[in-house]
């Protein structure tokens, strides 16, 4: 999961929020199976249910990143 973060990095900068967050739900429904859903932004609460080794929160500078499969 931290090499499908650093190759969205590598591609997209960080005012790119929208795709960031497309590319990771994308990538990680392709490489672990669906259904996964992502959320990037700068400032946001979640209280979200999400399956047993299914959830992956961290920061990048300014940007929080959060993916979660349900």
């Amino acid at each position: 999961m931290i090499e499908l973060v650093r190759s969205a990095f590598q591609k997209y900068d960080l005012s790119s929020q929208r795709e960031l967050a497309g590319f990771l739900k994308r990538s990680a429904d392709k490489a672990f199976a669906s259904c996964w859903h992502c959320i990037v932004g700068r400032q946001f609460s979640s209280y979200v249910t999400h399956e047993m080794n299914g959830f992956i929160y961290l920061t990048k500078g300014p940007l929080s990143i959060l993916l979660f499969k349900s």
